[in-house]
């Protein structure tokens, strides 16, 4: 049996407790999650937390389309998907691939080791993934000198270390 799978708009940080609702309600409900490390607060103890990958949206599956306007029963979701009009129905690719992604690992790009830089005078790097290649003048702490060339005029400033990435 097919099922009609359909986003729903729910208020942000809501979306795991939408999702439990409409399971204990009876609906095939899921968002697609990721797993997070956060530290815990006044230790350095770090602990895994699974967080919705698409803030505000929820997916719903029916096995009848006409079945979806149910959902608005609860007050937790806001609104149905839709382009030019038309409800949007997704595809049993399109939420297998949703499924597949949820439960990953994030690793976040723009961590840092605030107690020392990896960068110093003289190295090339990049700033914010952006393809032209500036130089370090100097580093201070978390900030770092950076000079280039933009139109033919010296540029010279300072930018967070966090937003640099060692050149290729």
């Amino acid at each position: 049996m097919s099922l009609y799978h359909y986003a729903f708009r729910v208020a942000p940080q809501k979306e795991l407790a939408a999702v439990d609702i409409l399971t204990r309600r009876g609906f095939s409900a899921f968002t697609p999650v990721e797993t997070k490390w956060r530290r815990v607060a006044g230790t350095r103890k770090r602990t895994a937390k699974d967080v919705p990958m698409m803030i505000g949206y929820i997916f719903v599956a029916f096995d009848r389309p006409e079945h979806w306007p149910q959902v608005f029963r609860f007050s937790m979701v806001k609104s149905i998907v839709g382009f030019g009009g038309r409800v949007a129905v997704l595809t049993e690719d399109q939420i297998a691939k949703l499924h597949d992604l949820s439960g990953r690992t994030v690793e976040h790009k723009l961590s840092y080791d605030s107690r020392k830089s990896s960068f110093g005078a003289g190295d090339m790097v990049t700033v914010d993934r952006k393809p032209m290649e500036v130089k370090i003048e100097e580093v201070r702490g978390k900030r770092a000198r950076i000079i280039f060339e933009l139109l033919g005029v010296r540029q010279d400033q300072w930018v967070p270390v966090h937003r640099l990435e060692k050149a290729a």
